[in-house]
């Protein structure tokens, strides 16, 4: 969820950055940069070059957005530290993940798939932890009774091998599409 926040504010910022471009003020002063000799000539040339570079950032913030936006039905599961609902999220999350790698235009990358599947990994392993202690702290485990722990762990368990095995099956997935790109990303970070 701070993945979409980053890129709604920034999508924000840009358009809002974009919008002022536009206005007649804005065209106004290009008009007299360009008037200004060669001095304006390459200051014109600039503005050009930034205002190219503008649009793509914000294409790439609106693009990101959109996709992120797709994982957020899947992601709610996540959140709700119930290991049934973890487990049955898995499948459709990481199939959502891999429409996103292979459709997406910028999110694509390797550094933004480990990125978000490190948020991902991480959110899971927050809400198990909290499944197991239950709000009774760390120590409280070994207090308890040894079949309800051993069942909680069991539970745990199968939410990380769930995420695993999902995570290998889409992988190949996506290895196996012709004329597709690898997916690379940083496992260890991912599931370290």
């Amino acid at each position: 969820f701070a993945e979409v926040e980053y890129w709604r504010q920034r999508m924000s910022g840009l358009i809002h950055v974009t919008n002022q471009l536009k206005l007649k003020k804005a065209r106004v002063a290009q008009q007299v940069v360009a008037q200004s000799g060669d001095v304006g000539a390459a200051t014109l040339q600039r503005w050009k070059q930034t205002d190219l570079k503008l649009t793509e950032a914000a294409n790439q913030a609106k693009d990101n957005l959109k996709y992120l936006l797709t994982l957020e039905r899947y992601l709610k599961p996540l959140g709700s530290g119930d290991p049934q609902v973890m487990l049955d999220a898995m499948p459709p999350l990481l199939n959502a993940i891999k429409m996103i790698f292979t459709i997406a235009r910028y999110y694509n990358t390797p550094e933004a798939m480990t990125c978000l599947l490190t948020s991902i990994s991480t959110e899971i392993v927050n809400r198990c932890q909290e499944y197991l202690v239950q709000g009774n702290g760390n120590s409280f485990l070994w207090q308890e009774h040894p079949a309800a722990l051993v069942g909680r762990l069991s539970q745990v368990f199968a939410v990380n091998e769930a995420f695993l095995q999902a995570f290998k099956d889409t992988k190949e997935a996506i290895n196996d599409l012709p004329h597709g790109q690898n997916f690379q990303v940083n496992e260890t970070a991912i599931f370290g």
